[in-house]
């Protein structure tokens, strides 16, 4: 007769934890109402909308308690670790308020109504210069006279200065047909050296940001394949007023690359812990009637390029603000037929494609969509800034999601 091993409560509780381990584990933890649910990535349970003890609106999973990460929390979590991501505007907006946190220790201001002078990291239009403001001398050197130039380059000049010497910006739009480039990387304390001498490992955070739209060339002046680490990064643009690298080719060449050369060359040297890739844009439908080969050779380059232990994610398509407001969310401000989910009956192969190389997907649509049942229409006034963006709430509820999937609550 085989006699049955008596489990103490202690025991059976650190086992639990272990079946339970996050993607960044800090050893054994309490189970918790998260650990049966998953987070809210494609094909999971619902997201809702709620107000806290406090009457702020805060993102959640049905049947679920989701974590709220505090700026300790964060920096424990993220320790060692350096995330990467690559993408549009949303993905810009979202690095501002991850990094926001992790530099200043708080989520940026969340507002819709910014206006010149407001200075958001959240909306770069509210860093028009105001008419009556006279415009710096090496502004009027990169831009002369126009508006949208100026607007742009002191929105990468007045954010990377936020960033207290922790961040290189090899930024530079001077028109809207223009070729620009937008490569932010950021490292925690390493504009002050004191901030390594009481937690090396929880100050030494990395987060990158790539811009990329669609299958369009990526260029820059700083090139990581030149070297990869926050300072050569730095030392390769030292010529660059504080954020924004406007120059002639011939004194300082750039790099341009299409989106396969960019895994292998910039990606590859950066060595992210997690990769986030906005990657749904018109060149890579979610709902494309067929294979798209252009993305099944990107997606080739990153297995190539990445750690099989890296985290790879992806974002979902969501609906511009005038669509939000008419409950059409299988439409989008790319002119797609479809949304952030494919319409009844239609293959999504672009999620298939990265489902099949190991993405997951972070659902923005889904927490669109549960925005829009929770408030309704009038939604769109308040977490809108303009047509295609949300604003630094909706983007630091997003930062708090991402975070509960790649790090441990704390115990």
């Amino acid at each position: 007769m085989v006699r049955a091993r008596t489990v103490t409560p202690h025991q059976a509780l650190l086992l639990c934890a272990a079946l339970s381990a996050p993607l960044f584990g800090h050893g054994l933890r309490v189970p918790t109402a998260r650990d049966k649910c998953d987070i809210p990535l494609r094909g999971s349970v619902p997201l809702v909308w709620e107000r806290s003890g406090t009457g702020r609106l805060e993102l959640g999973v049905q049947n679920c308690s989701l974590h709220r990460f505090g700026d300790q929390e964060m920096r424990k979590c993220l320790g060692g670790k350096h995330v990467l991501l690559m993408g549009q505007s949303w993905t810009r907006y979202f690095y501002m308020s991850l990094v926001h946190m992790l530099e200043l220790s708080r989520y940026p201001e969340e507002s819709n109504k910014y206006m010149p002078g407001d200075n958001s990291v959240c909306y770069e239009g509210s860093w028009q210069l105001a008419h009556n403001k006279s415009v710096p001398s090496w502004l009027r050197r990169v831009c002369g006279d126009d508006g949208y130039c100026q607007m742009w380059n002191n929105f990468f000049h007045e954010s990377n200065k936020l960033f207290n010497q922790n961040e290189v910006c090899d930024c530079c739009r001077k028109g809207q047909n223009m070729p620009h480039q937008e490569n932010r990387y950021f490292r925690s304390c390493s504009g002050n050296q004191k901030c390594h001498t009481k937690r090396p490992r929880e100050q030494d955070i990395r987060v990158s940001y790539i811009q990329t739209v669609g299958n369009h060339r990526v260029n820059g002046f700083a090139d990581p394949s030149l070297g990869a680490s926050f300072h050569e990064l730095r030392k390769q643009v030292s010529w660059c007023h504080s954020g924004v690298c406007d120059s002639d080719n011939a004194t300082h060449p750039k790099w341009e690359r299409d989106l396969v050369q960019v895994m292998r060359d910039v990606v590859r040297p950066l060595k992210p812990d997690v990769l986030l890739w906005s990657s749904d844009t018109e060149s890579f439908p979610s709902c494309a009637k067929e294979q798209n080969v252009d993305l099944d050779r990107i997606l080739n380059a990153s297995n190539l390029a990445l750690d099989p232990k890296t985290i790879k994610m992806t974002w979902s398509r969501t609906p511009d603000q005038k669509h939000f407001s008419r409950n059409e969310f299988c439409k989008s401000c790319f002119k797609g037929t479809c949304g952030g989910h494919c319409a009844s009956g239609a293959k999504c192969n672009r999620e298939e494609a990265f489902s099949a190389n190991g993405w997951k997907t972070m659902d923005r649509n889904l927490a669109l969509k549960a925005l829009y049942q929770h408030s309704g229409p009038d939604a769109s006034k308040f977490e809108y800034v303009d047509n295609a963006h949300q604003n630094c709430h909706f983007n630091n509820e997003l930062v708090n999601l991402f975070l509960n999937h790649v790090c441990a609550p704390p115990i």
